[in-house]
């Protein structure tokens, strides 16, 4: 995707934005805790339970997990969570899990999308998603979950690792805590939450997404960092 067509795109967004206002959606997203709480106010404890939300079908909700000791994601009403072993990532499917902060939407019906061969960044990725959706007429002035499945030709996704010293939590040690494992030609469910006004709550203070991947297998989970999409990938929002 060109700048030229970027340009288009956002010129597109914007002039559709105010029309889509008024739309109603046929599922709302919440969020409990905030990303930024963990540095400004050393919040790593998880206070959110995923069990109660479970008791409705078709949840989907990502956060990251107590004392920040790894991912939660929960794919139409499965929970999973990761953890690092040594080198590997380990999956379970618990009963419950506690979050340091959660999103979540439920969404019962999905409309499946092309995704076009010039996306070949996670960046143009992001555009893509907004644009489809405003075409699909989502209220993108709120935010709004998607999917992804196919396979992605490369990627990267990370599941945290944290080792507590006693020290406030910091960026830096976030970073540092960070394990990452590669994916390649991986056939993967990813969930994603898209957002203009949210960064620092439920998604990165960079980007207007925040995604997680699970391989078709179910041995790989975490938050997905960087990907090439894969020719088999399709995108899918919520049906209105």
């Amino acid at each position: 995707m060109n700048t030229k067509s970027s340009t288009l795109i956002l010129f597109a967004l914007g002039g559709i934005f105010a029309a889509n206002a008024q739309v109603k959606m046929t599922y709302t997203v919440q969020y409990k805790g905030a990303m930024s709480a963990m540095f400004a106010k050393n919040q790593t404890a998880g206070k959110y339970a995923v069990k109660p939300l479970l008791a409705k079908p078709h949840l989907y909700a990502l956060g990251q997990l107590d004392k920040l000791t790894g991912e939660i994601t929960v794919w139409d009403g499965k929970l999973r969570i990761s953890k690092v072993n040594g080198d590997i990532v380990e999956t379970t499917t618990p009963k419950d899990a506690k979050a340091v902060f959660l999103v979540w939407s439920y969404v019962s019906q999905w409309r499946e999308l092309t995704i076009p061969d010039e996306v070949k960044t996670l960046k143009q990725l992001e555009m893509f998603v907004a644009q489809k959706a405003v075409q699909a007429g989502h209220n993108t002035a709120k935010p709004f979950p998607f999917l992804l499945k196919g396979t992605v030709a490369k990627g990267d996704f990370y599941v945290i690792n944290l080792a507590p010293d006693g020290t406030p939590h910091s960026r830096e040690k976030h970073d540092a805590a960070k394990a990452h494992f590669p994916l390649e030609n991986d056939a993967v469910n990813i969930l994603g939450f898209y957002s203009t006004k949210h960064k620092g709550i439920f998604t990165h203070h960079t980007s207007n997404m925040h995604l997680h991947v699970v391989t078709s297998d179910g041995e790989k989970m975490g938050h997905l960092d960087d990907l090439v999409p894969g020719s088999t990938l399709r995108l899918y929002l919520p049906k209105l």
